[in-house]
């Protein structure tokens, strides 16, 4: 294994948010006292650190920047409420809003045609992604949708995600909130899970 190097210092707190794919940018958020949140990039190449440069900095709270596995799109939650965008990388032009009543977490599957966020009741959300060929990049997305009956995300911490998906989209973990369950689930013991992921994954 190789040894902790320190990548980024300043007198600003940093959020990071995503190791884009390709392991050519780390995505992070800072918290400014005039702009509040804002999205940074700090480029990597061969294991050095760029220089890092703003990507959104405005006078709304941007957070939660997701690349597309093509490194062509940026997800961001902005406005004057948490909504979920898409704009272009790394000129972040095109900005395309993708949930219609609140989101917030926005995250891409593995093939970039599909988003997922968390909704304003905090349900769980799906997007599917249209991506346009040609010289001027497009992108247009479905109608949002619930896919399958789950408890409000549970939203404890407002700089994590609150559930994982699979690359694929065909696994996904969420954290929820037990009192919406209107009942105590019962507590299951999973024994041996990293042999049976294993498994799975072949």
């Amino acid at each position: 294994m190789g040894e902790d190097q320190v990548l980024l210092v300043d007198e600003s707190r940093k959020i990071p948010t995503q190791w884009s794919r390709d392991g050519r940018f780390i995505v992070y958020s800072t918290v400014d006292s005039k702009t509040r949140g804002d999205i940074w990039i700090l480029p990597i190449e061969n294991g050095k650190a760029g220089k890092p440069f703003a990507f959104l900095h405005s006078e709304f709270d941007e957070e939660f920047g997701q690349l597309s596995p093509d490194n062509s799109w940026m997800t961001s939650d902005e406005s004057g409420r948490r909504e979920v965008y898409v704009r272009t990388f790394p000129a972040g032009e095109a900005p395309k809003r993708i949930s219609n009543d609140g989101g917030e977490e926005p995250r891409w599957r593995g093939d970039g045609k599909e988003l997922y966020f968390g909704g304003a009741d905090g349900k769980f959300m799906t997007v599917a992604i249209k991506v346009g060929s040609g010289s001027k990049p497009s992108l247009e997305p479905s109608a949002s949708q619930s896919p399958f009956p789950a408890p409000p995300l549970a939203d404890y911490n407002t700089n994590a995600y609150d559930y994982h998906v699979a690359p694929d989209g065909k696994e996904i973990v969420l954290t929820t909130i037990v009192e919406a369950l209107g009942s105590s689930p019962p507590l299951n013991m999973i024994v041996n899970w990293a042999t049976a992921s294993k498994a799975a994954s072949h």
